[in-house]
């Protein structure tokens, strides 16, 4: 039950942050989120305006879990979730509400850092392959590569939540992808890496590479 209400209060963040459909003021976000079934969680969320990129690095540390107990909201619906197994849409709005409050008594570490694009030609090139890339190099198929006979890869899309979202002023893009890995997904996995460098101090970023060294 922790590790769906932790997929499923990542599902509520992303909601939440990047419901609009198009930017204001021409403004572009980035924003990457992951979660697993044993708890780890990260989001990198990249705010441009203009020539400056603003990095918000976000990590899950833990939960409240005595003061979940005890929210008298939490008490209520515990009791009687498992009564709306048959009846989907009042299950559905339990199951929301359960993670509306396990969100209320989590505790991530957070951490910013501000980029100069005019400076930083690099990052920027990357930012601009991201908002012009299809949705095909973005979210590539890992088995249509695969050139072993009769083999087929399972791939993590189904075993994780991980997300990429892009909303700039022609519209939002929501992405489903693979753990991006630098043969499977160059794109993203430069992107995350290159962005988690920005602040290799950072609290939030340590506990990220703490789980995906990969990124380093």
């Amino acid at each position: 039950m922790k590790s769906i209400m932790l997929t499923l209060t990542l599902i509520l963040i992303l909601q939440a942050v990047v419901a609009q459909n198009k930017s204001p003021n021409g403004d572009i976000k980035v924003r990457v989120t992951y979660s697993d079934a044993d708890d780890h969680s990260f989001m990198i969320d990249v705010d441009i305006k203009d020539d400056l990129a603003n990095i918000t690095y976000l990590s899950y540390d833990s939960i409240r879990f005595e003061k979940v107990r005890k929210d008298p909201q939490y008490q209520d619906i515990n009791k009687r979730i498992y009564t709306y197994k048959n009846d989907n849409p009042k299950y559905n709005l339990a199951r929301d509400t359960l993670g509306k409050i396990f969100e209320r008594h989590r505790i991530y570490t957070r951490d910013t850092k501000k980029v100069n694009l005019k400076n930083d030609t690099t990052f920027r090139n990357l930012l601009n392959r991201i908002l012009t890339a299809s949705k095909d190099e973005l979210s590539p198929d890992i088995n249509a590569n695969n050139k072993t006979p009769g083999v087929y890869i399972i791939t993590t899309r189904e075993a994780t939540n991980f997300n990429l979202v892009i909303v700039s002023p022609t519209g939002k893009r929501s992405i489903p992808v693979d753990i991006p890995m630098a043969n499977t997904n160059p794109i993203l996995f430069s992107f995350i890496k290159s962005s988690l460098s920005k602040k290799p101090n950072s609290s939030a970023v340590k506990n990220i590479l703490k789980f995906y060294s990969w990124y380093k």
